[in-house]
């Protein structure tokens, strides 16, 4: 009897149709899931990479401000000089015996670069850099990209009571005299006479002391002539003591801003402000 009611007890399981249902489910939920971790894992990629730009940012603005608080004013070349297209800067070593270096912000083709010189221990040195740093290409290796997709940037300076474009003219403050070295003459004076004998004046000197010019002064007649044939937009007139029609070295150049305000803008829309105050030194 009671093999009989096992016999015709009905088999247990899963119709096809059950088994087809639940396959399709579990295509459905492995379908979600995976998209839910594509969407996981490419978020993370993007905050990685957004990370990555924030700290890359900030230690810019780190060396930027680096730059600023070391400038040292040589009162040989212009401590702080922007054109709309580079920022130069001289700026202290480290240490006190690391000299003067150059250093070179500049924007070209949407790459923001930075430039730095060795350091410089002469001042003609110093001013051979200076102008070697105005043709500097933007496919030169030692330039160091600091960030690309750079739309435009503008540095604005305070001046007196407030914030001015930095290509406008500023305070004028006095030069010192250049640096001027004096050398005998190592050639007979004008009018000499054969043997020796300088006509008129019946001695066989050489000629008395001339003043030459250094190199010094060379260089600076020379930046201050290139200054002049590319004034700042903005600026009203010479600078004061150029001669216009001599083109004579001016005697006067810009103060120093008290502070620096930098604005960025990024092609995707951002923007990066920045104001540093700034503490020069004189070496």
């Amino acid at each position: 009897m009671s093999q009989r009611q096992y016999l015709g007890r009905p088999a247990s399981g899963f119709t096809l149709v059950e088994v087809l249902v639940a396959l399709m489910a579990m295509a459905v939920l492995a379908a979600l899931s995976w998209q839910g971790l594509s969407m996981l894992l490419a978020a993370r990629e993007a905050n990685g990479r957004s990370l990555a730009a924030t700290q890359r940012l900030a230690s810019i603005v780190i060396q930027w401000e680096q730059d600023l608080l070391a400038v040292t004013d040589t009162e040989v070349v212009p401590a702080l000089q922007f054109d709309g297209r580079s920022l130069r800067l001289t700026r202290r070593g480290r240490d006190d015996g690391d000299g003067v270096t150059l250093v070179v912000w500049a924007l070209q083709a949407g790459r923001w670069t930075r430039w730095v010189s060795a350091p410089q221990v002469r001042m003609t040195e110093l001013q051979e850099v200076w102008l070697r740093s105005q043709q500097l290409d933007a496919a030169d290796p030692a330039q160091v990209l600091l960030a690309d997709e750079v739309e435009g940037w503008q540095l604005y300076f305070h001046r007196g009571d407030g914030w001015s474009n930095a290509q406008s003219s500023g305070n004028l403050v006095a030069l010192p005299p250049p640096p001027r070295s004096t050398l005998r003459s190592s050639t007979p004076a004008s009018g000499a006479a054969p043997g020796g004998a300088a006509s008129g004046a019946g001695s066989g000197s050489a000629g008395p002391p001339v003043a030459v010019p250094s190199s010094a002064v060379e260089a600076a007649s020379t930046a201050a002539a290139l200054v002049g044939a590319n004034p700042a937009p903005g600026a009203a007139g010479p600078a004061a003591g150029a001669n216009p029609a001599t083109g004579a070295t001016p005697t006067a150049r810009e103060a120093l801003p008290v502070a620096v305000r930098l604005v960025v803008t990024f092609k995707s829309g951002s923007v990066l402000n920045r104001d540093i105050a700034l503490a020069p030194t004189t070496p």
